[in-house]
């Protein structure tokens, strides 16, 4: 919908900011990501359902250079924040500290 309302708009706005999600990359203890990885074509066996999601839903923010040749789209992909005082963390916490806590991730996290 804001896709088609930019594409229709008599002022085209000067960007068009989108947040999608980290999940857009492959998993990787050891990879180093940059605004320029763009996920492989082909075989999307390869890909996880987030990294799919992210590919979608950033594909579905795509302007049509001809009805928005000015607009800048931006792209955000956040990911979660994890810190002692904040954060996922703190979010979480109330679950282990009652006793429903359990394995956070591949590695597992422990929130003391």
């Amino acid at each position: 919908m804001l896709v088609n309302a930019i594409h229709s708009a008599i002022t085209k706005p000067k960007s068009f900011v989108t947040v999608s999600g980290v999940g857009y990359y492959e998993p990787s203890e050891t990879a180093e990501y940059d605004e320029n990885w763009i996920q492989p074509d082909g075989d999307s066996s390869r890909m996880s359902y987030l990294m799919k999601l992210a590919r979608d839903w950033e594909r579905s923010s795509e302007l049509n250079e001809q009805n928005a040749p000015l607009t800048r789209r931006v792209i955000i992909r956040a990911g979660v924040v994890i810190g002692k005082d904040g954060g996922i963390v703190m979010n979480s916490k109330l679950p282990f500290t009652i006793g429903f806590g359990g394995p956070i991730g591949r590695f597992g996290y422990s929130i003391n």
